[in-house]
């Protein structure tokens, strides 16, 4: 299902995966992926990728911990400064392709047998302007509904003078 998203700069998002075919993606706002996190389990990794034009580039991986360890499944996400750090208990990656430019972006995301362990990623609110937009939509409502009342009412005038 995908549900409204955002990646804050500086804020650690937790992404907790599942034994199966598990995934989280990260897209703009006309639906492009920006960011794939894919879990294989029996490849002990996490395969990450980004598409440009559509086009799927060069995938990295990050090591997953041992299976009994306590966080096998788990995966901190951090949008630094200029890129995408991505670390567990054994490993580490940068990802360089994803900037604070492409952060912007994102506006959707879509988990599949994964979760947003501590409820960052995915947004609940809406953005300072799609807000601004939703505020300048209701005002302008609000105007044009005054303005058929005065015309209802100076038809209603015009007609009972005749």
């Amino acid at each position: 299902m995908i549900q409204p998203a955002s990646l804050i700069s500086g804020l650690i998002n937790l992404i907790r995966f599942s034994n199966d075919v598990s995934y989280v993606r990260l897209l703009d706002a006309d639906g492009a992926i920006l960011l794939n996190l894919r879990i294989e389990v029996p490849q002990g990794m996490i395969f990450i990728n980004d598409q440009v034009d559509h086009v799927w580039r060069e995938r990295r991986s990050i090591a997953l911990p041992e299976v009994d360890a306590e966080d096998f499944l788990l995966l901190e996400v951090q949008m630094g400064e200029e890129h995408l750090q991505l670390q567990n208990s054994v490993d580490n990656l940068d990802f360089i392709r994803f900037t604070g430019a492409t952060a912007d972006r994102v506006r959707y995301c879509v988990f599949k047998n994964a979760f947003d362990e501590n409820g960052t990623v995915i947004s609940p609110v809406l953005r300072p302007e799609e807000m601004a937009a939703e505020v300048a939509s209701r005002i302008s409502t609000g105007r044009v509904n005054l303005l058929e009342e005065k015309l209802d009412r100076f038809m209603a005038a015009q007609t009972a003078k005749g």
